[in-house]
């Protein structure tokens, strides 16, 4: 039974995931599609959001392939989700007699009220509102599920940006102490034992803070996503370095930034007032060979590059204005980081 009876369910968004997923299988044939061949495909919350799914009951069968840019698995235990609803219920000035108030109150109203709770619970820069181990739509952990094998025969093509925190905590801003660093951490990793020591690792700068939403978020939860997945089927890891070392904000590999690449839209870049050259250009086509190339066929290829299986040798594709692999990349800080 869903926490607020059977008139509502846990995970909604995970559920129309999954719905979306049975359509196009039970439909793509009659636009010419094959429904024992599809890729689902995320960025950030949504590659997050693939991670779940790969570990809900509900999507068994429904997808093949499964391409994670910038998330891996992320989730909230039964009874912080208690306390989040509870708190949700509260500024919204809503008890339980009256739930039915919730099917009429704006969208704007709903999203302030979750900005409230989050300024309320302290969690900073950490992202609060995940999946939610609900014991039915979600059984387990993302990541334990993939590790005891649960999305078998999935292959995965996963990868983070170098420098995906400088999208939200940018270098050159003011460093600010409000931030408490570990309880940061604590949200984001809370499996890491010796979190405080990571922090302290880091410089005490805003560029500082970027790193460690870079390296415990992003990085950490992609590498132990893979070698998880690696056991049960074909995994692909790489990282996006491409930066313009020139302009303010892509003088850094940002969060998203390899969205431009595989859409080839670097067009759009011109609003921040950027202008790839025709090296970029090329380079996206290259990134968009190898993402069609593993959702035909299950194997990410391009011309002229090689691309190997990660496995225990921790092979990661480089993509940056040179395309190169490198194994076992920054190898001291990932030991550092407990990733085994």
């Amino acid at each position: 039974m869903a926490p607020l009876g059977d008139s509502y369910v846990s995970n909604a968004g995970l559920l129309d995931q999954v719905a979306a997923l049975q359509w196009v299988k039970d439909n793509i044939t009659a636009f010419g599609g094959d429904p024992g061949q599809v890729t689902v495909f995320g960025e950030s919350a949504g590659s997050m959001s693939i991670a779940a799914l790969m570990a809900m009951p509900a999507a068994k069968g429904l997808f093949e392939r499964a391409i994670m840019e910038s998330g891996a698995s992320q989730f909230m235990p039964a009874e912080q989700a208690s306390a989040l609803r509870e708190g949700m219920l509260k500024v919204l000035g809503i008890d339980r007699d009256s739930l039915t108030k919730l099917n009429s109150i704006p969208v704007e109203q709903i999203m302030a009220a979750a900005e409230t709770v989050k300024q309320q619970s302290g969690a900073g820069m950490a992202l609060l509102f995940q999946p939610v181990l609900d014991g039915e739509t979600l059984p387990q952990i993302p990541l334990q599920a993939v590790s005891e094998g649960f999305a078998q025969d999935i292959p995965v093509l996963i990868g983070t940006t170098l420098h995906e925190g400088s999208l939200f905590i940018q270098p050159d801003v003011p460093f600010s102490n409000e931030i408490d660093m570990v309880q940061g951490v604590d949200f984001m990793t809370p499996d890491l034992e010796n979190r405080v020591a990571i922090v302290d690792s880091y410089p005490k700068t805003a560029d500082g803070q970027a790193q460690v939403m870079t390296d415990l978020f992003f990085w950490r939860s992609a590498l132990q996503y893979a070698s998880a997945q690696q056991k049960h089927a074909p995994v692909w890891m790489y990282r996006f370095d491409w930066v313009m070392p020139e302009h303010p904000l892509l003088k850094r590999a940002i969060h998203s930034i390899e969205m431009f690449f595989v859409f080839n839209t670097l067009d759009a870049l011109k609003f921040m007032k950027a202008e790839p050259d025709e090296a970029a250009k090329a380079l996206a086509l290259k990134v968009q060979d190898a993402w069609i190339s593993f959702a035909r066929n299950g194997k990410p290829e391009t011309a002229g590059i090689e691309w190997p299986e990660y496995r225990q040798d921790r092979a990661t594709l480089i993509i940056n204005h040179e395309i190169e692999v490198v194994h076992d990349p920054e190898a001291s800080k990932r030991e550092l980081l407990g990733v085994k």
